[in-house]
């Protein structure tokens, strides 16, 4: 009896030894797990673009002032400082010397996604000019002409530019009547008449942090803030106007309520962009920027042709690149990245150029 019962107690000290064992290679092996998925968690929003922007009550977010890191792409890992007043670049003071100052205001691609800052076409710009000017790169990715004109206003005259360079794309005509934009809130202009009324200002706080966005379905709330009343009647519609941006910016437009208040607001946001340009003293130029898809296709939409006409009949200064950017993508040049639509270096190069010859052909630089 006493046998068996050490046999017993033996089995069950076993047994227990070895659950505990199992129990504690298992808590083990969980908390390194967990510890190695903080740290690429960690890495991974160190190196992701939200780190570099804060909330504002006025644009809504705003690139972070002296914020340095490393933002990384599918296809690069691209170096970020952003300087004390809060711009992708060198540090300019307020006031100007002897240089003549070019402003360029935009979203991603001013910004320079995806590319090193000296890649971005502000910088290159810059490079191609004589050093008695100065490029300015005020980009702010995500930015839409509502944000635009309204930093212009609070920071951007400050650099005291003679030349204000804006570059408009055709997302910027839903954009700006958008009150949510990449998920996250933004101030908007409600035209009315002929006036523009700033709305959603101070701008709600969204509670999630920036270095926490990445990862969000940022297109599947892209829409979600569009002001009109008017919506589709369909279904299937107002599913894919709510879940698809692709079908926003191009079936959408046949929305007409929606592509009409956006082009009547964007153009009327351009008309107040150059007044506040010129008001100042200093030249407007409006960048035409095509989307991806209209270089890839050939073809212009109809939303392109109606700005260019609206260009055209306000006697605006503007640089079409469409059909630049169009022969040399089609003789086999890479200009976008692969896994989004933004420029990718050698875009930017050529986006700088096509601005470069322009300026020499309006009478800005000599050849």
């Amino acid at each position: 009896m006493r046998r068996f019962f050490y046999i017993i107690l033996g089995l069950s000290v076993f047994l227990l030894g070895g659950e505990t064992g199992l129990r504690v290679f298992s808590w083990t092996r969980d908390f390194l797990v967990q510890r190695d998925l903080i740290k690429q968690r960690k890495e991974q929003i160190l190196q992701n673009e939200f780190v570099f922007y804060q909330y504002d009550s006025l644009l809504g977010w705003r690139n972070r002032p002296g914020v340095e890191g490393r933002l990384k792409t599918l296809e690069t890992t691209t170096e970020i400082r952003i300087n004390r007043h809060g711009l992708r670049d060198r540090d300019y003071p307020y006031q100007k010397g002897a240089e003549r100052r070019i402003l360029v205001l935009g979203d991603y691609t001013v910004w320079g996604y995806g590319v090193e800052q000296e890649e971005s076409f502000p910088k290159r710009l810059e490079k191609s000019l004589s050093p008695s000017w100065e490029v300015i790169n005020a980009g702010t990715t995500g930015y839409s002409t509502d944000q635009e004109l309204l930093y212009l206003r609070q920071e951007g005259l400050k650099y005291s530019p003679d030349v204000v360079l804006v570059v408009f794309s055709l997302y910027d005509t839903i954009e700006n009547i958008s009150q949510v934009a990449y998920s996250y809130p933004k101030p908007f202009f409600v035209l009315e008449g002929k006036s523009l009324r700033l709305a959603n200002v101070p701008v709600p706080k969204k509670s999630l942090k920036w270095e926490e966005r990445l990862g969000l379905p940022s297109s599947q709330q892209f829409v979600l803030g569009i002001v009109p009343k008017e919506q589709p009647s369909h279904s299937l519609s107002r599913f894919l106007m709510k879940h698809s941006r692709l079908y926003q910016q191009w079936a959408g437009k046949l929305q007409d309520p929606v592509w009409k208040e956006g082009l009547a607001t964007s153009e009327a946001l351009l008309l107040e962009m150059r007044h506040t340009i010129e008001s100042n003293g200093a030249r407007c130029m409006i960048v035409l920027l095509p989307s991806v898809q209209e270089v890839e296709r050939g073809f212009r939409s109809r939303v392109s042709r109606q700005y260019e006409q609206f260009f055209l009949a306000h006697h605006f200064n503007w640089i079409d690149s469409y059909a630049r950017l169009r022969r040399e993508f089609h003789q086999g040049r890479s200009l976008f990245f692969v896994s989004n639509s933004h420029l990718n270096a050698e875009g930017h190069a050529l986006l700088a150029a096509i601005i470069r010859e322009a300026f020499v052909k309006q009478g800005l630089l000599a050849p």
